[in-house]
């Protein structure tokens, strides 16, 4: 298993840009679930842009929600695991 080690800036940064995405997803997605349309979306963070193409909205903010929640907790137990 390979482990990734960043610094908590690096980390904050990362967290604040998969916010600001996460926002301008949730903010295109008037769409109800199982509507199907293609939205376009460019999201500027504090650090970075993203540039996302939108099939279904729904689908694409919980999958991103997810991936931030993994991320965090993986994290937490490095941060725990490390402090022992």
């Amino acid at each position: 298993m390979t482990s990734l080690k960043l610094s908590s800036e690096d980390f904050n940064s990362w967290n604040t840009s998969a916010q600001d995405a996460l926002r301008a997803l949730e903010s295109l997605g008037g769409t109800p679930s199982g509507d199907y349309g293609e939205a376009t979306a460019t999201i500027t963070g504090e650090n970075s842009t993203w540039s996302t193409r939108v099939e279904t909205t729904h689908q694409e903010v919980s999958t991103l929600k997810e991936a931030i929640t993994t991320v965090q907790t993986n994290m937490k137990e490095a941060d725990q695991a490390g402090g022992k």
